[in-house]
């Protein structure tokens, strides 16, 4: 049987990519045991986006954060995301989490 964490991040119409237990230097809250990382494949997110964002004001990145941050609260979690600033390592956190490896360009790459 699936976890219910992962279930619901699959409702809301996301993929877990994978997951990673935190660790010291992570730039992730103290709290926090584990982290999911989270993303989409194909294009039902985008046919979401294109359904639910207010055309005059809502950006991908805006709309992201009203749904993820939902997700997260519903989840009792916390959203964090590749555009926020500082910027976090999330390129590092796929490779821990098994959801990408570094390419002989230097590319990070979904398998």
């Amino acid at each position: 049987m699936e976890h219910p964490v992962l279930t619901a991040i699959r409702r809301a119409g996301f993929v877990p990519f994978g997951w990673f237990e935190i660790a010291p230097g992570d730039f992730l809250p103290e709290n926090a045991r584990f982290a999911i990382l989270i993303g989409n494949a194909g294009p039902e997110m985008f046919r979401r986006f294109a359904r639910e964002r207010n055309p005059a004001c809502d950006t991908l990145d805006q709309w992201t954060e009203d749904v993820v941050g939902a997700l997260a609260r519903d989840l009792d979690a916390i959203a964090v995301y590749p555009f926020s600033k500082p910027p976090l390592p999330f390129l590092t956190w796929a490779r821990r989490a098994g959801a990408g490896f570094i390419s002989p360009l230097g590319l990070n790459i979904h398998p």
